[in-house]
């Protein structure tokens, strides 16, 4: 069995690696923000131990610093497979729109240079599974 290499994913590869950086910036984005949010909660919650006078060395702040550094290490997890999973998505969906326009451009091309008309034909999987017979109907009134 022929087996796939990840560059054969990149067929249009300025399209697909810039929707990529463009969702890992989102999700990253995202997650810094989620990141800040939860620091700044728990930066409210040692302020209200220090405003109602609990000494230092309290349960209360060993608590709030024990939880936040928990939620640090997971919301670091969350952002590695975030990016992983968004960095996989993202290039086997653009995969799969542009494969179509590649090959409808080869398609035409192949029209051209060879003058011969044979039938368009996508991928099963691909997005415009329509485009085929649209192309392949209307290129069919011309050879009449």
């Amino acid at each position: 069995m022929h087996q796939r290499k990840f560059k054969n994913f990149l067929i249009y590869p300025r399209f697909q690696l810039a929707l990529l950086l463009a969702n890992i910036a989102i999700s990253s984005i995202t997650l810094v923000i989620v990141h800040f949010s939860v620091y700044d909660v728990f930066n409210k919650l040692k302020n209200m131990g220090e405003k109602i006078n609990l000494p230092t060395d309290h349960p209360y702040f060993s608590f709030i610093m024990h939880s936040k550094e928990l939620m640090s290490i997971r919301l670091n997890w969350v952002f590695g497979i975030s990016i992983f999973i968004t960095a996989i998505l993202s290039i086997y969906l653009s995969h799969k729109v542009v494969g179509p326009i590649y090959k409808l451009r080869k398609f035409f091309t192949e029209i051209n240079v060879d003058q011969t008309l044979s039938k368009l034909y996508f991928r099963k999987g691909d997005y415009f599974d329509d485009l085929p017979k649209i192309v392949n109907d209307a290129l069919s009134k011309f050879k009449k």
